[in-house]
């Protein structure tokens, strides 16, 4: 006799919460500071450097890269922004 066993991975996709592998954090020639949460954070940082968002529409502006870190339970972009604004005030920090 043979019995079969079959997993339902549909399910257990769709009990996951979507989570971005990185964040990361960039600073303008401005002074401004540019956040966010992405799977390829190298490839939207390029595009922010191009001028593709209108936050920034100009392209060239990104200064330094500060950070891309991996983000976990502790380190999410609801908190990185919240220390950033409390740090450097809201009008000099971008979410994308």
């Amino acid at each position: 006799m043979h019995t079969a066993i079959q997993s339902n991975t549909t399910a257990n996709l769709n009990n996951n919460k979507y989570l971005a592998d990185y964040v990361w954090a960039v600073q303008l020639h401005d002074g401004r500071f540019v956040l966010g949460a992405d799977m390829k954070p190298g490839k939207v940082i390029a595009a922010l450097n191009t001028g593709f968002y209108s936050a920034v529409p100009n392209s060239l502006q990104v200064n330094r890269i500060i950070a891309i870190k991996e983000q976990t339970e502790e380190r999410r972009l609801t908190k990185i922004v919240a220390r950033f604004c409390d740090q450097y005030g809201e009008d000099n920090v971008i979410v994308i």
